[in-house]
């Protein structure tokens, strides 16, 4: 019996830890100088050389909030330091660089990686599958919704 309330107390502990651990998170995914995503106010940002910033509000269901959230746990881009830049070993000049703002709880992260390069050297490698991943999850719940696949595209190719 008493081995029995020991493994209930240790699993609702768990169950708690669990839960905390697991905040949600604040997003804004930056594509270069192009493009914004802003998951916490829901809009979308299209920057050209030319015009004025263009804003577009896209909506995200509960549980595309919810899934977004699960997947920035479940690949431990929380386990991440507050501040990672990848370059990949691509020779492409320039270089193109998504960046990834995280705000959970009161802590920052910053999280920059190379796009258009999947080569990447082996102590980046891990990492660079992780936050890949985590952006093509998102990538396909967002550029989907009519308001962001309809919208304008940036004209800004070299920044």
């Amino acid at each position: 019996m008493r081995k029995f309330i020991f493994i209930l107390i240790f699993f609702f502990s768990s169950c708690k830890f669990y839960k905390l651990k697991h905040t949600n998170i604040e997003l804004i995914i930056q594509d270069a100088g192009s493009y914004r995503y802003d998951f916490k106010k829901e809009i979308y940002t299209v920057f050209s050389i030319d015009k004025s910033p263009i804003e577009i509000k896209f909506e995200l269901s509960n549980e595309e909030k919810k899934g977004i959230n699960e997947k920035y746990y479940e690949l431990h881009l929380n386990k991440l330091p507050a501040k990672v830049s990848i370059e990949g070993d691509c020779m492409i000049s320039p270089a193109f660089f998504t960046t990834l703002y995280i705000k959970r709880d009161s802590s920052m992260q910053e999280i920059q990686i190379e796009s258009g390069c999947r080569d990447y050297n082996l102590f980046n490698r891990g990492k660079a599958e992780r936050i890949n991943n985590f952006l093509k999850y998102i990538y396909k719940i967002v550029k989907v919704k009519p308001e962001i696949k309809n919208s304008p595209k940036s004209n800004i190719h070299y920044m």
